[in-house]
């Protein structure tokens, strides 16, 4: 385990003893989760260095605008700165069954890409880097998932809530405890999670109190789903990723001995998962055939940064990106892995922990042409217009 490794478990132990105050920087500190701030955020847009020749520092940009608190008055904010193929774990061996939930999948053209009848030009996408807004805080830890009204559902101060965009958090369901890494609804709604503390899989269905899906689970960090209700979890102490059914808890290990997996992802055809690893550098691809066995796991792209890879997401084109840690820099990667961009330097502003990231669903003013980057406990969310939508998606 590499040293960033270390310094980030210290940080998150630390995290889990400081309660509401730390997980959700928009509830009081005296552990009342309903005590939510009203919500009214400020925005700001701001860019990274203009070229690798600028010196004294980044392009600025300022935000200012009211935001009520929790005591009813106003404050002004300001922000200058601009492997191996696995085997089947369950004993079964056999192909994994269709839960029966299906979506509209992405058409390939020359040059561009289909997504939900709608023509997308991959080779006209905005470069990097790129301008962005900061929204006010969500409530969440290291992951959020966006739901068909319009909310961020997330984790904070030991239950989950819903948070519309610049507005108030509601509390939801509560009874949640210690660190929430991967977060996401499947294909069918179901609302999972990864909780790191008890090392356990859980799922919620409705407003049901939260089940035990899987346990065991070494350090269960990052999570992405597929088409038929399938849970795939990069677990980053074991150095392995698997696949869990959602309803029963049955796994297979799709590929081991890789490098502290953090962030997953998955291609437009759902025929490639891509794991970042956090302290390496890498992202590895591993390939799977259209029974989502592993056929192969290879190296995708090296030299990433300062190693520390954390959340991941991929388009509607094939476009793959990554998070990096203390430098707080989102990266982009062609399909092809032709290239490296940089696509929003939110280090500029402070921002060093940027866990993961959403596409906007188009509800509730989430674009669906941006990536929504959020800072730990999701104290600020950052709008990157990437000019893309996400990946086909079974829900919402």
């Amino acid at each position: 385990m590499g040293s960033l490794a270390r310094r980030r478990r210290s940080v998150t132990a630390r995290a889990n003893t400081l309660g509401g105050c730390f997980t959700l920087g928009l509830l009081a500190c005296n552990g009342d989760p309903t005590q939510s701030d009203s919500g009214t955020g400020s925005t700001s847009t701001g860019v990274g260095p203009a070229d690798s020749t600028t010196t004294g520092g980044p392009l600025t940009g300022t935000a200012t605008g009211p935001s009520t608190g929790m005591d009813g008055g106003s404050t002004s904010a300001s922000t200058t700165g601009t492997a191996s193929t696995g085997v089947d774990s369950s004993g079964t061996g056999a192909p994994v069954p269709d839960m029966g939930v299906g979506t509209t999948g992405v058409a390939e053209t020359t040059g561009g890409s289909s997504s939900g009848g709608e023509q997308i030009d991959c080779d006209a996408l905005p470069a990097g880097p790129l301008e962005y807004v900061i929204h006010g805080p969500i409530a969440a830890t290291e992951d959020f998932a966006l739901d068909p009204d319009g909310n961020a559902v997330g984790v904070g101060a030991g239950a989950i809530f819903r948070t519309p965009l610049n507005g108030p958090s509601a509390l939801w369901i509560p009874g949640i405890s210690d660190f929430i890494a991967g977060f996401r609804y499947t294909s069918d709604g179901v609302l999972v999670y990864n909780n790191v503390g008890q090392g356990t899989l859980f799922r919620v269905v409705g407003r049901g109190a939260p089940e035990a899906v899987l346990s065991g689970l070494a350090y269960p960090n990052g999570m992405d789903v597929d088409l038929n209700g399938y849970v795939y979890i990069a677990e980053e102490s074991a150095y392995q990723v698997r696949r869990v059914n959602a309803l029963t808890g049955e796994f297979s290990v799709l590929a081991e001995d890789l490098d502290e997996p953090n962030g997953i992802s998955f291609s437009p055809d759902y025929h490639t998962l891509y794991v970042g690893s956090f302290g390496g550098g890498t992202i590895t691809a591993i390939q799977l055939d259209d029974d989502m066995n592993p056929t192969s796991v290879d190296l995708f792209y090296e030299g990433i940064g300062n190693g520390a890879l954390d959340g991941m997401a991929v388009d509607a084109c094939g476009n793959v990106y990554v998070c990096e840690y203390v430098a707080g820099t989102v990266w982009r990667i062609p399909p092809d892995a032709s290239a490296l961009e940089p696509i929003a330097y939110l280090g500029d502003v402070g921002a060093g922990w940027i866990p993961n990231m959403q596409f906007g669903t188009g509800t509730g003013g989430w674009d669906r042409y941006s990536l929504y980057v959020i800072e730990i406990n999701g104290s600020r969310v950052f709008e990157v217009p990437v000019g893309v939508p996400d990946k086909p998606r079974g829900y919402p």
